[in-house]
C-alpha cells in the first residue's frame, strides 16, 4: 500500500529552534560545494565550513549549523558501536540547545560509520532535516549489523526530527535498527521516516529502545522493517502517537531483554497511531510490561495477532481502537490474562480473544467490551491510506474520553473511535506546502546591517498567495499595516520602513506567516544583526571628597561621537536603579570624542549615585548604557582579628568602629573557598564559629563586615592550625551514607569496552565477557584528607551494596578483587575503557576485546579478592594496606579499581549501587579504624639495602640484595624505568614489594624483559609507616645468549658402487659416491686409499670421488665428512683389485738343474688380445 499524506492546514516544524536561541547564540554555516569552504573558516554564510564534523567539534548552547546542499560523509569507525561519527563535543541546555539543521529547502545526506549522528553522553541537541544512511565502511565490515542512522546514548533532551533514515536488509538475529537509544531521557522523534531495517529476527527495527525514560515518537512514518519500535527493556513513561507503522513484520515490540521484572516497561502509552499490512502482529507486549495504554488506534490488515504476548508482570488497557481484517486473534490467550480494562473498540472482521472463539463469549467471560462492537467502520479510502471515519461511520462517537480530551473534567463522555478524534489531526509525517520566502533583503544571518536600514522580501506560490493572509512581524511586533505589499509573478514583495523612533540596539528578527491559495500556511522567520553603537570601555567612579571623577575609555568605533553620562541618587545605599535612557535621571555631562573623563560636583554625603553612559553617534542615535556607581560613605574598620583553634573547630573574634554584620571565609589557602553563615545582627564585637576541620592542618582566612549602609570591609588574610587529635583510637565512615562521619568523600564510575563515561550512572558494574575475559571495571577515589597523616591505619574495609544483575548473574560465585591504581591518576568524570582522563590512554594491553586496556596494566596485585554470590546486600574488601599508603602519602592517591572476574565459566556480572544511587542507604562507603599516639611521629625511614646486584640473562634480569639491619625495617620495593632511575616509590613502573626480616638476603627474578633494552632500578627500603628511604640504583642489559658449541659427528655413507663393505673390481680406478649429513651442515668430503692417493670429493649431503686408482690386491679406501666445527665422521670399502693379464705356465715346470736349456710355453689368458 503506498500512503500520500495532505492536510488542509499543514504545520512547518522547521525554523522556531532558530528564534527561540538566547541572544549569545551563534549561527554557522556548512556548504562543501562553496568555492572558498574550509574547516579553518569562521563559519559565517560567506565563508563556511567543509565539514558537519568540524561544526560538532565547534558548537555550544544556544549555537546552530546550517548545512547546504549535498551528500556529507562523517567518517567514523565501524568498530566502534557505541559512538556515532557525528557526535557533539559539548552539550547544549533546555533553553539553549545546539541544533543541527540542514538549510530550507536543501537535500542534505549524511552517511558515517557506523552511525552518522546521535549524542552520546551530549544533552540537548537537535538534528533536524536530514537524510542517513551508514557508510559503506560498516556495510563491508565484519559487523555490518551495527548500521544505522541515529544512536543516542546517556542523553537528555535530544530531538530528532524531519529526517529520513535509510536501511538495508542484513542477515542477522543481533541488534540492527535505524534509531538507538540507551539510557536516554526526554527524547523526542518526531516527523522521520525510517525504512529497511530487516534481518533474520524482531531485533532490526526502524527504533530501537535500551533503559529510556520520556521519550516521544510522533508523526513518523515507519516501514519495511521487521520491527517497526522495539522497546527491549526498562522504558518509563514513553509515548507513542500520531504515527503510520506499516509493512512490517511487527509494529511494536516491548519486553524485558530477557530480565526480571525490574526491566520491564512502566506507565507507556501508545495512541492515535495507525498500524497496517503488517506480516506477523501489531503489538506485541512480551513481558513485564506494566500500565500499557493502547487507544485511538487502527490496526488494518494484520496477519497475525493484534495484541500478542503479555507475559510476567505486564497490565494493559485497550479502549478506542478499530481492528479490520487481523486474522489470527485480536488478542492472544497471554494478552486476555494481562488486560486490565477493554471496551469501546471495534473488532470488525477480526480474530477471537485468546481461547474465546467470539466478541459474545469473551464479554460474557471477563465482562470487558461491553460497549465493543463488530461493524465495518467506514474508511474514507484506506487503501489510499485515508483512515479518516465517513460521517455514516459506527465509530464516531463510539468510544469513551478516558483521557479527557477536552478537559472539561468528564471522562465519560463518548469520542470517535480510531486515530481521528477531531478528524483534523495529522497522523504520519507532517508536509510543508506553504508559501516561500525570497529575496530577503538584509539577508538572512546578516551581520553588521547598518542602522535605519529597510527590510524587503517576496513571498510566492505556485498556488499563489492570499494577500490577505501575509502577516509581517518584526521583533514581536505586528508591522503588516506599516508594509507596502506590491504584486509579483505567483505572490507579493514587501516593504517594511521602520519608524525614526525604531530601536535598532537590538538584532532584528523577521516573522512571516502566510496561506496559499490551497490554505496550506507558512511560518518563516530569520535574523540579522544591526551594527551596534560602541558603548564606552571601563566606566568607573571613584569619590574625592565632596566630588565623584567619571572616567572612561573612547571605544575602536568610527561612529562614535560621544559619550553622556546620566545618574539617580539616594540615601539607600542598596538603591539599585540606573538611569536606562539619555532621557532619564540627573544631567551630569555629555563629553564630545576624544574625552575621558568628567568631574561630578556637590555630591551628597551617605548617599549613593548610579551612573548611566550613553554613547551617541553624529545623529544622536544613543547605545543602551553601561553602568556604575559610588557611595558616599565610609566602610567599617575593622581590627584586633584574632583565632581560638581547638582540634576541629576555631573561634574567631574581631572588632569594628561601628554596628556591622559578622562572616568569615576560610580555607586551606588564599583563595579561602568557604564562607560561614552570615549573621545579619549590627554589633562591633564579632564572634564566629567555624567548625568541621581537619585535626593538626594549617587554615587560612579573613573575616568580613557590613554597616547598615551596606558598606563592607574585609580584613587582610590570617592563618590558624588546628590542634591534633588527641591519642587514642578512632573509627570513622567516608561516603554519602546516612551514617558517614564525612560525606561528599568519593568520586566513583566504572570503565566499559568502550569510550564511554559513566560517572553519573546509578550503579557501578563489574562483568565477565566473554567468558574469561574482563569487561567492566570499577574506579573509586576516596578524599582521606580528614584523616592526620600520622594516623596508624589499623583496619579499612570498603563496602559496596549489590543491588541489581543482568539476566541472573552468570556464575553463582563471582570473584572480584580490588586493587591500588598506579601509573596513572584517573579523572573519574571523564576516564573509560580507553583513557584515563577522556584524552590520554591506559598503558596498553592485550588479552581483553579489541586489546581495550580497561586500566589492566595500571594496578597493584590485588590486596583483597571476594567470592560474590547472588544475595542483594552489602559485601566487603579489606584495603587496609593502600589506605594506609595514602593517608600517609597523598600524593600516592591514584584510587582503587574492583576488578571483574576473570575467569568466570560464562557471561557473568554484579552491579552494585554507586555514589549517585538514589538510595542512601545502599550506597558506598569506607570504614577506616586508626590510631594517633603521643609518641612523635617518625619519620625515619630505614636504611638502603646494601649489595645491591644484577645478573643479566635472556629476557630477565636476577636482582639481589642484603636488607638494611634497622629494627623497625618492613620490606623493599624495587621499580623501573627505561630512561632513567626512578626517582621515589611511586615513580615508575613496579617490579617487586617483599617483606623480610632485617639485615637478610633476598632477590628476585624479572622476567619478560627485552633483550638489548637498558632497565634502570631503584631499590627503596621502607618501614611499617611507611617512610621510604631515597633509593639505591643499578642498571642491567638482558642479552639473548651464544649457542653453545656444536659437538655432534656428522654422518657419512658409501652407496655407489655398493652399499657393501667389500667390492672386487678388475678395473685399475673406482668411483665412489654416497651421501652425508649434519646437524649444522656438511663442509667438506675427503677420501684416502691406504694403498696410496687421497682428495676431496665432489658434493657434500650428495658427493662423488671419480677414478681413484687402485693397486692390485686390496685397497681400502677411507671416505671423511667434516663440518665447520671440526667434528668428523668416517665410512670405508675394501676393493679387491685383479690385474685382468695373468700368466700362468701351461705345465709345471720340473726342477731345474744347473746348466742345462729348457724351452716353457707361456699363455696368457684374459684380456682382449
Amino acid at each position: 500500500m503506498k500512503f500520500k499524506f495532505f492536510s488542509w492546514i499543514s504545520i512547518l516544524l522547521l525554523i522556531f529552534f532558530l528564534t527561540a536561541a538566547s541572544v549569545n547564540a551563534a549561527i554557522y554555516y556548512v556548504d562543501q560545494n562553496h568555492p572558498k569552504a574550509s574547516d579553518e573558516n569562521p563559519g559565517t554564510e560567506d565563508l563556511p565550513w567543509k565539514t558537519i564534523n568540524k561544526a560538532a567539534q565547534t558548537l555550544e548552547a544556544g549555537d546552530t549549523v546550517l548545512i547546504k546542499q549535498g551528500e556529507y560523509h562523517a567518517g567514523g569507525d565501524p568498530a566502534k558501536w557505541a559512538t556515532p561519527a557525528l557526535n557533539p563535543v559539548n552539550s547544549g541546555t533546555q533553553t539553549n540547545p545546539i541544533i543541527f539543521k540542514a538549510y530550507p529547502g536543501h537535500w542534505v545526506k549524511i552517511r558515517g560509520n557506523p552511525t552518522p549522528i546521535g549524542a552520546n553522553n551530549r544533552d540537548y541537541i537537535v538534528w533536524d532535516g536530514f537524510i542517513l544512511e551508514t557508510g559503506e565502511e560498516t556495510l563491508k565490515s565484519d559487523h555490518p549489523e551495527r548500521e544505522g542512522g541515529v544512536r543516542i546514548s546517556n542523553a537528555t533532551g535530544v530531538i530528532i526530527q524531519n529526517c529520513e533514515i535509510i536501511g538495508h536488509y542484513i542477515p542477522t538475529t543481533d541488534n540492527h535498527s535505524g534509531i538507538s537509544l540507551g539510557n536516554t531521557y526526554n527524547t523526542i522523534i518526531r516527523n522521520c521516516i525510517i525504512h529497511g531495517f530487516k534481518g533474520d529476527s524482531k531485533n532490526s527495527a526502524g527504533i530501537k529502545y535500551y533503559d529510556n525514560k520520556n521519550v516521544t515518537v510522533e508523526n513518523c512514518e515507519i516501514y519495511d522493517c521487521t520491527t517497526g519500535i522495539h522497546d527491549k527493556r526498562d522504558g518509563e513513561n514513553n509515548i507513542y502517537r500520531y504515527n503510520i507503522i506499516h509493512d512490517c513484520y511487527v509494529a511494536y515490540r516491548g519486553n524485558s531483554a530477557g530480565g526480571g521484572p525490574e526491566d520491564g516497561h512502566d506507565n507507556c502509552k501508545f495512541y492515535q497511531n495507525i498500524i497496517c499490512d503488517c506480516s506477523y502482529g501489531g503489538i506485541e507486549v512480551v513481558s513485564h510490561v506494566r500500565n500499557f495504554e493502547v487507544f485511538n488506534n487502527v490496526f488494518y490488515n494484520i496477519t497475525s495477532d493484534g495484541i500478542a504476548y503479555a507475559l510476567g508482570e505486564s497490565s494493559i488497557e485497550a479502549y478506542n481502537n478499530i481492528f479490520v481484517n487481523v486474522t489470527e486473534k485480536s488478542y492472544t490467550t497471554s494478552v486476555t490474562q494481562k488486560i486490565t480494562y477493554s471496551d469501546y473498540n471495534d473488532f470488525y472482521q477480526s480474530g477471537g480473544f485468546g481461547s474465546y472463539a467470539t466478541l459474545t463469549e469473551w464479554q460474557s467471560a471477563t465482562g470487558f467490551d461491553l460497549h465493543s462492537i463488530e461493524a465495518d467502520p467506514l474508511f474514507v479510502n484506506p487503501e489510499a491510506g485515508d483512515f479518516h471515519l465517513r460521517s455514516d461511520s459506527p465509530c464516531i462517537n463510539a468510544g469513551i474520553d478516558r483521557q479527557d480530551y477536552d478537559g472539561d473534567e468528564d471522562t465519560t463522555e463518548r469520542i470517535n473511535m480510531g486515530c481521528y478524534i477531531t478528524g483534523n489531526e495529522i497522523i504520519g509525517p507532517i508536509l510543508n506546502q506553504g508559501p516561500q520566502v525570497s529575496n530577503e533583503s538584509p539577508a538572512r544571518n546578516a551581520t553588521d546591517v547598518p542602522r535605519n536600514t529597510n527590510i524587503s522580501f517576496d513571498i510566492t506560490d505556485s498556488d499563489g498567495v492570499n494577500q490577505s493572509s501575509i502577516s509581517v512581524s518584526v521583533n514581536g511586533n505586528n508591522v503588516t499595516s506599516s508594509c507596502a505589499i506590491t504584486a509579483i509573478s505567483n505572490g507579493f514583495h514587501v516593504l517594511y520602513d521602520p519608524p525614526q523612533d525604531f530601536d535598532y540596539r537590538q538584532d532584528i528578527t523577521v516573522l512571516v506567516t502566510a496561506t496559499d491559495g490551497l490554505g496550506n500556511t507558512t511560518n518563516d522567520s530569520w535574523s540579522f544583526k544591526i551594527k551596534q553603537l560602541s558603548d564606552v570601555i571601563g566606566f568607573d567612579a571613584s569619590l574625592n571628597g565632596s566630588s565623584v571623577k567619571l572616567t572612561w575609555e573612547v571605544p575602536d568605533d568610527p561612529d562614535y561621537a560621544g559619550v553622556e553620562i546620566r545618574c539617580f541618587s539616594s540615601p539607600d545605599h542598596n538603591y539599585e536603579v540606573y538611569p536606562a535612557n539619555h532621557t532619564e535621571g540627573t544631567f551630569v555631562c555629555r563629553v564630545n570624542k576624544p574625552g575621558e573623563s568628567c568631574i561630578h560636583n556637590g555630591v551628597i554625603e551617605n548617599h549613593r549615585y548610579n551612573y548611566s553612559a550613553f554613547s551617541y553617534d553624529a545623529q544622536n542615535n544613543y547605545t543602551e548604557t553601561v553602568h556604575t556607581h559610588v557611595i558616599v560613605d565610609v566602610s567599617p574598620v575593622i581590627s584586633e582579628v584574632d583565632s581560638q583553634p581547638s582540634t576541629n573547630s576555631a573561634v574567631i573574634t574581631w572588632t569594628t568602629d561601628e554596628p556591622a554584620t559578622s562572616q568569615v571565609e576560610y580555607g586551606l589557602n588564599t583563595d579561602y573557598g568557604s564562607l560561614t553563615d552570615l549573621d545579619s545582627n549590627l554589633v562591633t564585637s564579632h564572634s564566629v564559629t567555624i567548625t568541621g576541620l581537619v585535626p593538626e592542618t594549617l587554615y587560612h582566612y579573613r573575616v568580613r563586615s557590613q554597616d547598615a549602609n551596606g558598606n563592607e570591609a574585609i580584613s587582610i588574610d590570617h592563618t590558624f592550625t588546628t590542634h591534633p587529635l588527641e591519642p587514642g583510637t578512632y573509627t570513622v565512615i567516608l561516603g554519602d551514607t546516612p551514617d558517614s562521619d564525612y560525606p561528599g568523600t568519593l568520586e566513583d564510575t566504572f570503565i566499559n569496552i568502550n569510550e564511554e563515561n559513566n560517572s553519573n550512572s546509578q550503579y557501578l558494574n563489574t562483568y565477565t565477557w566473554p567468558e574469561n575475559s574482563i569487561a567492566n571495571a570499577i574506579i573509586m577515589k576516596w578524599d582521606l584528607s580528614n584523616i592526620p597523616s600520622s594516623a596508624t591505619i589499623h583496619n579499612a574495609t570498603l563496602y559496596l551494596y549489590l543491588s541489581r544483575m543482568g539476566g541472573d548473574g552468570g556464575d553463582d560465585l563471582y570473584d572480584l578483587s580490588v586493587h591500588k591504581i598506579i601509573n596513572y591518576n584517573p579523572v573519574i568524570s571523564a576516564c573509560n575503557g580507553y583513557t584515563y582522563d577522556g584524552i590520554n590512554p591506559w598503558t596498553p594491553y592485550s588479552g581483553l576485546y579489541n586489546d581495550i586496556p580497561l586500566a589492566q596494566a595500571d594496578i597493584a596485585e590485588a590486596e583483597d579478592t571476594k567470592s560474590i554470590d547472588k544475595t542483594y546486600g552489602y559485601k566487603s574488601w579489606s584495603v587496609t594496606n593502600m589506605v594506609q599508603e595514602w593517608v600517609s602519602n597523598p600524593d600516592s592517591n591514584y584510587g582503587m579499581l574492583v576488578n571483574s572476574d576473570p575467569v568466570a565459566s560464562q557471561d557473568s556480572n554484579r552491579y552494585f549501587s554507586s555514589t549517585e544511587s538514589p538510595n542512601p542507604d545502599q550506597r558506598p562507603k569506607l570504614v577506616i579504624t586508626y590510631t594517633i599516639s603521643n609518641a612523635e611521629p617518625d619519620i625515619t625511614p630505614p636504611g638502603e639495602v646494601s649489595s645491591f646486584s644484577v645478573t643479566p640473562g635472556n629476557g630477565q634480569i636476577t636482582l639481589s640484595w642484603v636488607n638494611p639491619t634497622d629494627d623497625d625495617f618492613t620490606g623493599t620495593m624495587i621499580r623501573y624505568r627505561t630512561d632513567t632511575y626512578p626517582t621515589n616509590f611511586s615513580d615508575g613502573i613496579l617490579v617487586c614489594n617483599k617483606t623480610a626480616s632485617p639485615g637478610c638476603s633476598d632477590s628476585f627474578i624479572h622476567t619478560g624483559l627485552q633483550n638489548g633494552t637498558t632497565y634502570y632500578y631503584s631499590a627503596f627500603t621502607y618501614d611499617e609507616v611507611p617512610n621510604y628511604s631515597e633509593g639505591v640504583h643499578i642498571s642491567a642489559t638482558p642479552t639473548e645468549p651464544s649457542p653453545p658449541p656444536d659437538t655432534t659427528n656428522p654422518t657419512v655413507t658409501i652407496t655407489q658402487p655398493t652399499s657393501a663393505d667389500t667390492y672386487s673390481t678388475q678395473n685399475s680406478s673406482i668411483t665412489l659416491g654416497g651421501t652425508a649429513s649434519d646437524n649444522v651442515g656438511v663442509t667438506s668430503i675427503t677420501w684416502e686409499n691406504n694403498r696410496g692417493g687421497n682428495g676431496t670429493a665432489s658434493g657434500t649431503d650428495n658427493w662423488s670421488i671419480p677414478n681413484i686408482s687402485l693397486q692390485e690386491g686390496e685397497n681400502v679406501i677411507t671416505v671423511t665428512a667434516h663440518d665447520e666445527a671440526g667434528n668428523t665422521a668416517t665410512d670405508s670399502i675394501t676393493v679387491t683389485y685383479t690385474n685382468p693379464l695373468a700368466i700362468t705356465t701351461e705345465s709345471p715346470l720340473p726342477d731345474a738343474m744347473e746348466g742345462e736349456e729348457y724351452h716353457i710355453q707361456l699363455k696368457a689368458t684374459g684380456g682382449s688380445e
